[in-house]
C-alpha cells in the first residue's frame, strides 16, 4: 500500500470484552487484507490482552471507568480523536464483538469502499431508542444540522481529514470533556462523525462519502457481523453464529 494512502484499523476495548478479541483477530487473519496495522486503544490502568497478533499496536488513553464520564462515552470521545493515535490516511473502526465475515481487501473492496465510504442513514423518528443520541450530536456539531441517525451498521470508515476536521470543529466550540460531565448526555462517536461527513459531502464536488437511505437504497451484504458483547461469547447461540462464519 502506498505510504501516502494507508488504512489502519482502530479499536478501543475493555477487559470485559477481551474474550471476543480472539474471534476478531481470527476473522482478520482469515478474511481481511489491505490494512497496515490495528491500533488498539486501552485505558491507562487496564492490562494488555494476551496473544495479540503482530499487526496490533497498543496505545493508551486516560481512565474513564469509575469517573464522571462512563466508559462508552469515553470510548466515543477517543474515537472522535482517533487521528491522534494514527497517521493513516483512512481509519476503519472495529469493535471487539464485530468480526469480519467474508474475504475482503479493505483498501479496494467495491461493496464497502474505503475511498468513498457508504453512509447509511435513517430519519430520527424511525429509530426508536436510538433517538437518545440526537441531543449531544446536535450540541457538539452546531450550527451544523444533524438530520439523520447514522449509526446503522458496520463498517464505519473515515478519511483522516474528516475525523481531524470534526474534532477541530467540536473543540472550537466546546471542551468536550466538560460538556459530557456537565450536560451528561449520551454521545455516539459514529452519529457525530457520520453527520459531520454528511455535511462535508454537501459541498460542491465533494466525494467524501456516498449517503444511502436504509429505507429505499439497495444495501450490500455486510462484511462484518455485530454481536452484542453483553450476551457473552460463550452463549450457545453466539457459538452457533461464530461457527457459521468459520470462526469457532
Amino acid at each position: 500500500m502506498d505510504n501516502k494512502k494507508t488504512l489502519d484499523f482502530w479499536l478501543m476495548t475493555y477487559p470485559n470484552d477481551y474474550p471476543w478479541l480472539k474471534y476478531l483477530w481470527r476473522s482478520i487473519d482469515l478474511y481481511a487484507t489491505g490494512f497496515r496495522q490495528c491500533v488498539l486503544v486501552l485505558e491507562e490502568q487496564d492490562p494488555a490482552p494476551v496473544d495479540l497478533p503482530e499487526y496490533v499496536v497498543i496505545k493508551r488513553c486516560r481512565n474513564y471507568r469509575g469517573t464522571s464520564i462512563p466508559g462508552y462515552w469515553g470510548q466515543s470521545i477517543e474515537g472522535l480523536r482517533s487521528h491522534h493515535y494514527t497517521d493513516a490516511s483512512t481509519i476503519w473502526f472495529l469493535e471487539s464483538d464485530a468480526p469480519f465475515t467474508r474475504p475482503i481487501d479493505v483498501s479496494t473492496d467495491a461493496e464497502w469502499p474505503s475511498e468513498t465510504p457508504k453512509l447509511l442513514f435513517d430519519t430520527w423518528d424511525n429509530v426508536g431508542p436510538a433517538e437518545k443520541w440526537r441531543r449531544a450530536c446536535q450540541d457538539l456539531l452546531r450550527p451544523i444540522p444533524v438530520p439523520y441517525e447514522m449509526m446503522r451498521t458496520h463498517p464505519f470508515i473515515y478519511h483522516r481529514d474528516v475525523v481531524e476536521s470534526c474534532w477541530a470543529h467540536i473543540q472550537g466550540n466546546f471542551d468536550i470533556f466538560h460538556y459530557v460531565e456537565s450536560v451528561h448526555q449520551e454521545i455516539s462517536q459514529f452519529n457525530i462523525l457520520n453527520n459531520w461527513m454528511y455535511h462535508l459531502n454537501s459541498f460542491p464536488n465533494a466525494k467524501v462519502c456516498r449517503p444511502l437511505n436504509v429505507r429505499d437504497a439497495v444495501i450490500p451484504p455486510r462484511c462484518m457481523h455485530q454481536f452484542w458483547s453483553h450476551h457473552g461469547v460463550d452463549h450457545p447461540d453466539i457459538i452457533k453464529e461464530l461457527k457459521a462464519i468459520g470462526l469457532y
